[in-house]
């Protein structure tokens, strides 16, 4: 991920470590347990990639980004209400939104937010299914920290920036300061994926509703 781009990195182990935190705050014992015990082998694994990477990593944090001139990661929140409203390359409701989606601000590639009604009541539904089950907590946590990290520096809604948001503490962090916020939502959408698949997965003595069925096909 290093090697791919460094911001890649940086906001996989963000993300990541505000999983891990959430796994251990309200996961359940069993979980936090495994969790704890693997904590070692996770600093391992960085302090290994860490030493293969290190002449490039010095590089990185001594030297200025050849391409931070042209790059303004505040050009490119996400729009909250990207997160329900289309754009024009979304074949359903693309058209029909066109006019809400023109105000958002970045790119069209970086307009990223559009999660689909059927993948927002998947998410809910196991949501709903699995509430008793303290890591479908951790998931929820998880998910909704990555968009609000996404956010950007402001809360964004039709183009217009509002109040401060948690991001704006990266962004004046080596490795991380030049990504594009919007493009966390990636990890939202792993967050969301997982539930959905909780929604159409059987428990042990529990028959699968209908609609689950339905929904899962779709």
């Amino acid at each position: 991920q290093f090697l791919i781009f460094t911001e890649v990195a940086a906001t996989a182990t963000v993300v990541g470590s505000l999983a891990v935190l959430a796994a251990i705050a309200i996961g359940p014992s069993e979980l936090r347990g495994r969790i704890l015990r693997t904590l070692p082998l996770i600093a391992a694994g960085y302090a290994l990639a860490i030493a293969i990477i290190s002449p490039l990593l010095v590089a990185a944090l001594l030297h200025p980004n050849p391409i931070a001139d042209r790059i303004r990661p505040d050009l490119y929140p996400l729009d909250l209400k990207n997160l329900v409203v289309p754009t024009v390359i979304t074949w359903v409701g693309g058209a029909r939104f066109q006019a809400d989606s023109l105000q958002f601000v970045g790119n069209l590639t970086e307009q990223l937010a559009y999660l689909g009604p059927l993948l927002i009541l998947a998410a809910l539904g196991g949501i709903w299914r699995w509430r008793h089950a303290r890591f479908v907590w951790v998931i929820v946590v998880t998910t909704v920290a990555a968009i609000v990290l996404s956010f950007g520096s402001h809360l964004t809604v039709s183009g217009d920036a509002y109040w401060s948001m948690p991001w704006q503490i990266f962004t004046h962090l080596p490795l991380i300061h030049l990504a594009l916020p919007t493009r966390i939502v990636v990890y939202a959408w792993l967050g969301l994926a997982v539930l959905g698949a909780l929604f159409v997965t059987r428990r042990r003595g529990d028959r699968l509703p209908w609609y689950a069925a339905r929904l899962g096909l779709l």
